[in-house]
């Protein structure tokens, strides 16, 4: 990356897991959503695209953690603040139920920031985020729960449509249609049931499907 890039200039917010590792498994590095500095970098990137060119809305991806069970977002600065907001000591398990229900509530505050200074700015602009789905699908809120979006990606983006964070929710399903179409099919139809205040669309995996199967997929999600 150039000299310039925020992971250069700012190495205290990235991200670590449990053992002080901050790659993820495929060698990305992500800033840590624990940080109020991660949020208002974000936002005031958002605020200057959105002040500065003609665009009709605001697409957030990746608005997670990495999802390899919930180890991320040991950032010492991130881990101090989840102390001070919650009395917690020391180094929290993984999957410490206040541990993830605090960092899901970064991510919903994230995105609940940026759609509001979007929203006094231009109304009108459309506010979209991705919403990650893999492995089995739930039918139900209380499934959903025990899901890998909530439970290592760490996601409740029911909740972001219940509240009507975003304008439109992008489903991010991207299964293999010869070996996953009953999955994808099941978190489509529990999208539909939780989008709340939301307009929900699905993004496929081209990527990985023949052209064929892209097509039936579109097809089935319309």
């Amino acid at each position: 990356p150039g000299a310039n890039h925020i992971a250069l200039r700012h190495p205290e917010w990235i991200s670590q897991d449990i053992e002080g590792d901050k790659a993820d498994a495929d060698g990305w590095l992500w800033l840590d959503p624990g940080l109020l500095e991660t949020r208002n970098y974000i936002v005031d990137i958002v605020v200057e695209l959105v002040e500065n060119y003609p665009i009709d809305g605001v697409f957030l991806d990746e608005l997670r953690y990495p999802d390899v069970g919930g180890r991320f977002g040991y950032n010492p600065l991130a881990l101090e603040r989840y102390r001070a907001e919650t009395g917690a000591r020391g180094v929290p398990d993984p999957l410490d139920a206040q541990w993830q229900a605090w960092r899901r509530e970064q991510l919903t505050a994230t995105l609940a920031a940026v759609s509001a200074e979007v929203k006094k700015r231009h109304p009108e602009m459309v506010v979209s985020v991705a919403a990650y789905a893999d492995g089995v699908a739930p039918k139900t809120l209380e499934g959903f729960r025990h899901s890998l979006p909530y439970v290592e990606a760490l996601q409740d983006w029911p909740e972001w449509g219940r509240l009507r964070l975003a304008d439109w929710i992008c489903l991010r399903n991207f299964q293999d249609e010869q070996t996953q179409r009953k999955a994808f099919d099941d978190w489509n139809a529990f999208a539909a049931s939780q989008a709340g205040e939301s307009k929900l669309w699905v993004a496929v995996a081209g990527y990985r499907n023949w052209a064929i199967d892209v097509f039936r997929q579109v097809q089935r999600a319309r």
